[in-house]
């Protein structure tokens, strides 16, 4: 899921549906927690919108922050 921060920046949400965790990528080092919390809750929402049911297990997904070993920007405005 590519996200656009206050049209400014981009960054990436990865969701991983067999291992339950969902990964956030982004070039400066930071982590939008929200983001993550917002796509888990989305999950959950879809599930009971198709299925009828909540989504069993939620409880053990796994919210991934930015890793330390992807390649960074220094500046504003070279992202992407």
């Amino acid at each position: 899921c590519p996200m656009n921060l206050d049209e400014m920046h981009w960054t990436l949400a990865v969701i991983f549906m067999e291992n339950k965790k969902i990964g956030y990528y982004d070039s400066m080092g930071e982590t939008e927690w929200t983001k993550l919390e917002g796509l888990l809750q989305y999950l959950k929402d879809e599930h009971v919108s198709k299925k009828g049911k909540e989504l069993e297990g939620w409880e053990d997904w796994e919210l991934l922050g930015c890793p330390d070993n992807i390649p960074r920007q220094f500046n504003g405005y070279d992202c992407g």
